[in-house]
């Protein structure tokens, strides 16, 4: 076998997605190269990547069973000495420094996980597992901050107040393993003492992910005060007093930074000038804020409950940044007719769209949805959400195929939309005439037929579509 330098396979392995464990996980046997290099994916957030399947518990034990066979053999010792009984397996000292590649330190998952193990492995009072977890929760975090240089996101998200995390950022090496911490994740009201704290050693926080804050926090106002690398990211809810005090830090600290900002709830944030945004996620419901608001580098837009804004707030807004990336969640529009006119005529860059589009008018040519592929020939992905009523697309669907976007890669149809095989077929083989690459078409469950998956498979195996397309959503 042929082999290819190191970087080049760990680009190709960091694609494949994490997601198919199996895939990554086989390429270990493989030989020391690529063994080596598959663990270093596979444990960057091994708790992170575990999808939802029914042997998710087991899957975490392991990890954190592999975890503790990491630990110094100081740090066993003390634990059988604390009449911990472990495991061979885990006495083991194990044969590959894992812990060395953790990128998210997630702490809740950390302390979940030590629970499950507790509870499977030793059969104690409640007294005894209280204190056996929190002895191996402080040698793991210890281990940690002695072996961790690449972590650079920490989330302390959903933490119980009833659990009191161990003040990790006081343990030995944490200022080499903590510093390099760019982004911080926090849900919740509690933890406070334990924020201010991580405070005094993060200093290199660019992103904030900040949900549910109910009560001033001086810990969290602190740990962005102290930050000496500009705010690029900026994601918080903003139901709390806490408000007021992060717009100050903003204006300080020069909105011109931050490049992504997502905001639920109504503050004046979203009227600073941020010259430089490139991504705003809000449910600002306020006409006021969208008609006021500019952001001259704005490109990708995530709107929730849409349906609170005006159209004419939001195609004024529209017509004042040139967006390439839109989609709409949770939203039902008042306008439909307007609303698609204002996105066909403001947006000729758009490439993904994920959304609502008129399709009910008497003339097929005149139609909104063939407007849109001609006015936006760089559409690589369409997802179309559910219209109210049914309506058909048969003639709509002929005349697409002589301007079906040449990039367009993957196409949601409204679940809505009524077509048969025929018009299907012709607009497939305009797809199969223009389409540079293969095309992931979903079509709902709701409007296959045996001769519309007929047509379907014929274009699969013309490599027009992919394979997936024959599956249902």
């Amino acid at each position: 076998m042929v082999s290819l330098p190191s970087q080049c396979l760990l680009k190709i392995f960091e694609n494949v997605s994490v997601s198919i464990y199996k895939t990554l996980h086989n390429c270990i046997f493989v030989n020391k190269q690529w063994s080596l290099l598959a663990i270093s994916i596979l444990w960057r957030n091994p708790l992170e990547n575990i999808s939802s399947e029914n042997d998710v518990d087991d899957r975490i034990i392991s990890i954190m069973k592999t975890y503790i066979a990491c630990i110094s053999q100081k740090s066993k010792d003390s634990l059988m000495k604390n009449n911990l009984q472990l495991s061979e397996e885990i006495l083991r000292q194990a044969s590959y420094d894992y812990p060395s590649h953790l990128q998210i330190l997630n702490v809740q998952k950390i302390y979940d996980g030590i629970t499950l193990l507790i509870e499977k492995y030793f059969h104690k009072e409640d007294r005894e597992k209280e204190f056996h977890q929190h002895q191996l929760l402080d040698h793991i975090f210890r281990m940690f901050m002695n072996k961790c240089r690449n972590i650079y996101r920490i989330d302390i998200s959903d933490v119980p107040k009833s659990i009191k995390i161990i003040h990790f950022p006081f343990l030995p090496d944490s200022d080499k393993c903590l510093s390099n911490i760019t982004e911080f994740y926090y849900k919740g009201k509690t933890h406070l003492d334990f924020i201010y704290i991580l405070s005094q050693v993060c200093t290199q926080i660019k992103s904030f992910h900040i949900e549910q804050q109910y009560q001033s926090n001086e810990g969290l106002i602190n740990l962005f005060n102290v930050q000496k690398v500009p705010l690029e990211s900026l994601s918080i809810d903003f139901k709390s007093n806490l408000t007021f005090f992060i717009e100050d830090i903003i204006k300080e600290k020069n909105p011109d930074n931050i490049i992504k900002l997502k905001i639920s709830g109504n503050s004046k944030i979203f009227l600073l000038k941020f010259n430089n945004l490139k991504e705003l996620e809000s449910n600002t419901c306020y006409d006021n804020y969208y008609l006021r608001a500019i952001f001259p580098k704005l490109e990708k837009l995530i709107l929730h409950e849409f349906s609170y804004i005006s159209n004419y707030a939001f195609c004024d807004f529209l017509k004042n940044h040139k967006i390439k990336y839109l989609y709409l969640i949770d939203s039902r529009i008042q306008d439909l007719r307007q609303f698609s006119e204002a996105i066909i005529n403001s947006c000729p860059n758009l490439v993904e769209y994920e959304g609502y589009i008129c399709t009910k008018t008497k003339k097929a040519r005149n139609n909104h949805l063939l407007v849109l592929f001609k006015n936006c020939p760089k559409l690589e992905k369409l997802r179309f959400l559910g219209e109210d009523t049914s309506c058909g697309i048969n003639d709509i669907l002929k005349y697409l195929s002589d301007y079906i976007p040449k990039k367009l890669n993957t196409l949601r149809f409204d679940p809505c939309w009524e077509f048969n095989e025929v018009s299907l077929d012709e607009f497939l083989n305009g797809c199969k005439k223009r389409l540079t690459n293969k095309l992931n078409l979903e079509i709902s469950s709701s409007r296959r037929s045996q001769d519309i998956n007929l047509v379907l498979d014929k274009y699969v195996r013309e490599n027009v579509l992919y394979e997936e397309c024959m599956n249902y959503y």
